[in-house]
């Protein structure tokens, strides 16, 4: 009798791995049909509990022909306008004319204390191609499950930990080319994160993010609480008009 038991619960065990890995699949090939699109348009809300850092709204247009354009919401409300092309990238703050990214971060440096424009092309490395985030997030999620729209998970302490510290996963691997200029990462403790997958006619159209822990930057702690939603749209229609100034810094 005993014996039949634990064989009932492996063989429910050995079912839940599978539906898990198909599960998985259909992410995976959801979100992979998202990034074989020519582009797509795309709003990310960020929500934070009163007196947190973080909170904002982003936008960006992902056109794989021509251009990416963003728009990034940072400090005190202020937005930046992002323009990239192959390698080069332009940037437009909401007080100032464009300028290549070198220009920018030079703007911004103060010799050696905090400087926000090299805080934002971490954003912008980021936000410039979402999808391949949550591509990377797949590997990740853990206790899947399916919902009538979509699905949920959680994600690894490991994942938690990279999206509280704003760096892509890709810029944590040894191979990878760091920035020798950049700021030493955060210590992250008590990495949490959920997350929410919606799929619609095969293809991922919003993803919701809930991330916690604690973020230490030289010594001082911070608490983050952060939802961050990101929808998709208007894909394979969306089309980035650039400014002749802003081709200029491009070399375009």
């Amino acid at each position: 009798m005993f014996g039949r038991i634990l064989c009932g619960g492996a063989a429910i065990l050995v079912c839940a791995s599978i539906v898990c890995a198909d599960d998985k699949a259909d992410i995976q090939a959801a979100t992979q049909k998202l990034a074989d699109a020519p582009s797509y348009s795309y709003t990310t809300t960020t929500v934070v509990p009163d007196g947190q850092f973080g909170a904002g709204t982003n936008q960006g247009k992902i056109d794989k022909a021509g251009y990416t354009w963003l728009s990034i919401e940072g400090f005190q409300g202020n937005t930046t306008e992002v323009l990239i092309k192959g390698d080069q990238t332009a940037v437009k703050p909401s007080d100032g004319a464009w300028q290549t990214m070198q220009e920018f971060t030079a703007a911004g440096d103060n010799g050696g204390g905090f400087n926000p424009s090299r805080f934002l092309a971490m954003q912008i490395d980021t936000a410039k191609d979402p999808v391949a985030r949550d591509l990377e997030m797949i590997g990740a999620l853990q206790n899947l499950q399916k919902t009538d729209d979509g699905y949920t998970a959680d994600l690894s302490d490991e994942a938690a930990k990279e999206l509280l510290s704003f760096r892509r996963r890709a810029a944590t691997q040894p191979d990878a080319q760091a920035d020798p200029n950049a700021p030493p990462p955060p210590e992250i403790t008590n990495p949490k994160a959920t997350i929410k997958i919606w799929v619609t006619d095969g293809m991922l159209s919003k993803v919701e993010l809930h991330t916690t822990g604690s973020v230490s930057f030289n010594g001082n702690s911070i608490d983050v609480d952060r939802t961050a939603t990101t929808e998709f749209k208007d894909v394979g229609s969306t089309k980035v008009d650039v400014p002749d100034d802003a081709k200029a810094k491009l070399g375009s």
